[in-house]
């Protein structure tokens, strides 16, 4: 994910840390103001997605890895 502008959305990109999820780059994006770019679950029998407890929100992060994850330049309002 690179270069969003992420407008009037509380979350603004969600990534999945879980075994079997493969990496991803989030960089160079922009908005949301609680929870802008932060780990969220899938929840296989109800198809629902949550923001996964004590989660890190990165959107203001410089440079941060979690799992395979890399979240970099990023800014959140």
């Amino acid at each position: 994910m690179n270069a969003n502008l992420v407008l009037n959305s509380p979350v603004g990109i969600g990534y999945n840390t879980a075994a079997g999820a493969g990496q991803c780059v989030i960089s160079g994006n922009q908005g949301a103001t609680s929870g802008a770019i932060i780990s969220v679950t899938w929840n296989d029998t109800t198809g629902s997605v949550a923001v996964t407890p004590g989660a890190t929100d990165y959107g203001n992060q410089y440079d941060a890895q979690e799992g395979v994850a890399f979240v970099g330049n990023n800014r959140s309002y």
